[in-house]
């Protein structure tokens, strides 16, 4: 569930008109983020053009990025990836980021907070936490109860209730708005790695969920319109054959042209 978000150098919000954004300059800034945990910047760089920028991100991605075409934002919800991006220079750091990522952490900082005071400016506000936690907590319910109807029409039986809740809830919690149902190892690798820690063994809801996990990936991965194949790799993971989630890296980008800011 790596996104890659091209934004310009000085972020322009539609309508020209509106004061305290300066013209976009010629160049195009790419912010490759990763929502499949946390909204974290993976990698940054400065190119010439969009197709430019585009073009380096598809290589960076290989065939999961295959069809990505980029489109242009229309609703202020679309920038909520940005606004909610972590990407303070104060950290926190994890000691594996890259060097672009480096590189770029104070620009794209100040792009993020450019484009929250625009929005800002413009009367826009965003959900406070609580708000935000009782939307997850309604999506995870509904998530639930869609997941085990469509478990009992394929296996004829009812899931584990309880451990449906508990996939459910943590699955959704932190999630952007609209990626509730994205899938990629990443982030069934985060979710593994949160139940071998925090969940209690000695659930029966703990053990059938394990036992579930594949089931709830596939069916998620057929909610978003994720193609088969790629579906397949997160249920991988979830199955334990496969350890290492290297579908979501960092992509490497050329050198930014002369003369980019």
């Amino acid at each position: 569930m790596l996104a890659g978000f091209v934004v310009p150098v000085v972020p322009v919000l539609p309508s020209s008109d509106f004061s305290g954004v300066a013209p976009a300059s010629s160049w195009t800034r790419c912010v490759d983020i990763d929502a499949c945990v946390t909204v974290t910047p993976a990698d940054a760089a400065v190119f010439d053009s969009l197709d430019q920028a585009v073009t380096a991100w598809r290589e960076g991605k290989g065939d999961t990025a295959r069809t990505a075409l980029p489109e242009p934002v229309t609703d202020y919800s679309q920038l909520g990836c940005l606004v909610r991006c972590d990407a303070s220079p104060n950290g926190p750091f994890r000691g594996d980021e890259s060097r672009g990522y480096a590189d770029n952490l104070f620009r794209v900082n100040r792009r993020i907070h450019d484009i929250a005071d625009a929005m800002a400016g413009r009367g826009h506000r965003w959900l406070d936490e609580s708000g935000s936690h009782r939307d997850h907590a309604a999506r995870a319910e509904v998530m639930a109860e869609a997941f085990g109807d469509w478990y009992a029409r394929r296996h004829g039986r009812e899931p584990s209730g309880e451990a449906v809740r508990w996939l459910a809830g943590d699955w959704v919690t932190g999630t952007l708005p609209g990626y509730e149902n994205a899938v990629s190892p990443h982030r069934v690798l985060a979710l593994l790695a949160y139940m071998d820690d925090d969940w209690l063994r000695e659930e029966p809801a703990t053990a059938a969920a394990y036992k579930l996990l594949p089931e709830w990936v596939r069916w998620n991965g057929e909610q978003a319109d994720v193609p088969e194949p790629l579906i397949e790799r997160s249920v991988a993971i979830a199955e334990r054959r496969q350890s290492y989630a290297s579908d979501c890296p960092s992509f490497r980008f050329r050198s930014r042209p002369r003369g980019a800011p």
